[in-house]
């Protein structure tokens, strides 16, 4: 939210510099969950109605292409929450699951989405801000168009900079539990759940090989295997 109202009041207001930006629960819920003073800061110094200055900043600021309803909405969301460092965290006790279904987007949106989400990862803003091994793989999808690479490191770039908190029955609740009993119990827990995503991922690979080797392109193209692998053996 910070890095949104910075890029709106840089784009509003270039001539206006503010080092004191913050962000703080408004007195009345009415306002919203966060609420800034920035417009009566910038009102004051330019002499100018704080409202219109307000409405100025919100028409400044970029829409993005991912919403409920689209591709990749769902990985945009806690990935840039990642990326700028807000605290994010990850409910793994088996409480409630996602009902497996057939792919239902269209292969086409999938791909144009994927590419949205590409193109944001690499923006100036963005860019600066991930590390050498990120940036290699967002140019290997830009290049390749591999967009299941992208979903599968992306999700896995999300899990490894997640808190675990975990949700307890109130038969198994350890309010008696302490000190070392209690720890043993929450890493019994994490380490169920990190078996179950081990042996999601592995199915998961397991059943695109087996695609990939009853595709017409590998059958195609096995007696041009056959032959480099004698030639390099």
């Amino acid at each position: 939210m910070m890095m949104v109202l910075k890029k709106c009041l840089i784009k509003a207001y270039p001539s206006i510099k503010l080092d004191n930006l913050s962000l703080k629960p408004p007195p009345n819920i009415d306002f919203g969950q966060l609420a800034s003073s920035i417009c009566f800061e910038i009102a004051r110094r330019l002499n100018a109605n704080p409202r219109r200055l307000a409405e100025q900043l919100v028409k400044s600021i970029n829409k993005s292409d991912f919403c409920l309803g689209v591709p990749w909405w769902d990985y945009w969301v806690p990935l840039t929450s990642v990326l700028n460092g807000y605290p994010v965290k990850q409910l793994i006790t088996p409480v409630a699951y996602h009902i497996e279904h057939p792919f239902r987007w269209e292969n086409k949106y999938f791909k144009h989405f994927g590419a949205r989400l590409v193109s944001y990862l690499l923006e100036p803003d963005i860019s600066k801000i991930i590390n050498d091994d990120f940036r290699t793989r967002i140019d290997f999808v830009k290049k390749h168009e591999d967009y299941i690479f992208l979903a599968m490191f992306i999700v896995n770039y999300i899990i490894n900079r997640t808190e675990k908190i975990f949700y307890f029955p109130e038969a198994e609740r350890p309010t008696k539990i302490e000190g070392s009993c209690k720890e043993c119990r929450l890493m019994e827990m994490k380490l169920d759940y990190y078996k179950d995503r081990d042996l999601k991922i592995i199915n998961f690979l397991e059943k695109k090989l087996m695609e990939m080797r009853k595709s017409l392109s590998w059958r195609i193209t096995a007696p041009l295997r056959k032959i480099y692998g004698k030639i390099y053996k």
